[in-house]
This record gives C-alpha cells, structure tokens and sequence, in this order.
C-alpha cells in the first residue's frame, strides 16, 4: 500500500543509549513510519515510540535483540501490527540492502554452474538438511527468491553474530571445490562436514544392507519359506503399511518378527520370543501371522 504524501518512507535510527537525554525524541512524529531501534527493546522506550509514532509500520533490530523482545514490548508492537524485521542501520556492516560485491557475484555463478560431481554433493547435503547448504540457497538467491542478507539468515536460524554465518557458507564452497580460499575455521567446518556425511552415508547403506540381507529363520521348513519371502518383499517395497489400518495387532506380529530393527539385527525373531514379548502364547502368534499375511494378500491381489 503506498504511503500518503505526509508520510515518509525513511529509516529514522533511535540509539536507546540516548534515551535519557530525550533529545533523540525531536525527530519522532506522526511522519515516521519506519525505525531502527539500536539497542534494547526497553518496554518504557517502546512505549515512548507508539505514543510519538502513531503511523508507524516496521520496527527493526538487530538480530540478538529480536530474540530479547517479549512480554508486554512484544504485545503491544503486535496490536499495533507492526512489522519486525531484523536489519542494520549501516549496510556495509552487514549487506543490508547493500550492492552485491565482486567476490559475492562470483560465489554465486559458480554456484549455479556446479559440475554433475559438485550438483550431486549439494543436492544431497540439501536432502539431508545440512544448515550449511540451506543458507547458502538462501543467500545465492538458488530457490528462484530474492538474495536474504547475512543478518535475515542469521535472525532466521538463531545465530548470534554473522560471521558464524559466513563462516559455514565459505565452508560449503570449501567442501564443493577445495581451491577456494577460506579461514581455518571455514576449513575446519568443511572437514566435519564431510565426516558427518560419511557418517550419513554409511547409516543409509547399513540400513539399505539390512533390508537386502534378511535370511531365513533358522531350522525353518521349507513351508514356510514363501511366506516368509511375501513378508520380506511387502516391507521392502512398502505394502506392509496398510495392515496399520486393516489389521493393527497383525502388523505388530509381524514388525516384531521380520522387520530387521528388531532385537536380534537383520534376523527373524522367533514366536516364543515374540510371544513372550507381547503376553501371547506360541500358537497366538502363529495364527495372527497367518491372518495378517491372508489379510495383506487379499488387499494387495
């Protein structure tokens, strides 16, 4: 909505140091509509602000101040429906609303011209949620939005200074392609990236390996193999999960027994294990099995 002419649209800074002198109180009217507070959101200077700034519209502060603002401050910028965003009264301090630097623009093409190799490592970095790559998405603008400055992502994700932030994006560019120059703490954040995605990877692969590798119960007859083979594939490929509906104590029999993150690893457990675990008897469990499998047959032909 456009401002009336007898409004103006300029960043009015306010030091909360100088509150006392209230000298600071001869530029607040009924023009202002946007201010940054620099300091403490004090409840006596908020108040101070409403009162002189009746059209006022954005409130902005630094990023560990907006964590500070609660209680009755918060409430009555809230019935006012002032909007409370975090920023800077200096753009180059922070990259607020600043023009974008040589270094930025070439981070961010070679961002967006990552090799297959490279693409594959964000792609799966961003799968895993890794911070890291989520603000560097962010702050390349590679979601199709607008570039976010370092004290938006830094309020977004609850980090106290920006350094910490572009501490982490310089760390990713580090682990994407190693000749990028960065600090040692950059350096340092790359390598334990990389041992939290081997870490990762091999959970994925342990549990991949667990699925593929169930063998039969011991001593099993040969009867019951097929059975046990319709019970594997139905957790492999997902199918198991509509006896959670249909038949909810069968689909318990049966996690207890095949499913491989059970007690006994990636073996079956057997019925008087099972037996006993849930209060039944041998036969009980026996039985539920059968009606579960004849259950998720009828539903699946």
């Amino acid at each position: 909505m456009p401002l009336s002419k007898n409004l103006s649209s300029q960043l009015i800074v306010i030091h909360e140091r100088d509150g006392k002198d209230a000298t600071f109180l001869n530029g607040l009217n009924a023009t202002v509509t946007r201010i940054h507070l620099a300091g403490q959101p004090r409840l006596w200077l908020i108040k101070i602000i409403l009162v002189k700034c009746p059209n006022l519209v954005e409130l902005q502060l630094i990023p560990s101040q907006i964590r500070e603002l609660k209680g009755e401050s918060l409430k009555l910028l809230q019935q006012r429906k002032i909007k409370i965003t975090a920023g800077h009264f200096k753009p180059q301090s922070s990259g607020h609303q600043a023009a974008p630097t040589s270094s930025y623009l070439k981070e961010q093409r070679f961002m967006m011209e990552l090799s297959e190799r490279q693409n594959a490592l964000f792609k799966e970095l961003l799968a895993l949620n890794f911070e890291h790559a989520l603000m560097a998405q962010r702050y390349f603008c590679l979601d199709g939005k607008s570039r976010e400055s370092l004290v938006a992502i830094c309020s977004a994700y609850s980090i106290s200074t920006i350094s910490n932030i572009s501490a982490k994006i310089r760390a990713l560019l580090y682990y994407l392609d190693r000749s990028f120059k960065c600090s040692k703490t950059s350096v340092r954040i790359a390598r334990t990236l990389e041992q939290r995605v081997a870490k990762a990877r091999d959970q994925k692969r342990k549990k991949q390996d667990m699925l593929n590798n169930l063998v039969y119960p011991k001593y099993s007859p040969k009867s019951l193999r097929p059975r046990c083979r319709f019970i594997i594939d139905s957790f492999n490929n997902g199918s198991i999960e509509r006896l959670q509906t249909l038949y909810p104590l069968g689909y318990e029999v049966l996690k207890n027994r095949y499913h491989p993150n059970n007690e006994v690893g990636n073996r079956f457990t057997s019925m008087a294990v099972v037996a006993k675990t849930m209060g039944y008897s041998r036969q009980g469990i026996g039985l539920i099995e059968r009606k579960a499998c004849a259950i998720l047959k009828a539903e699946l032909t």
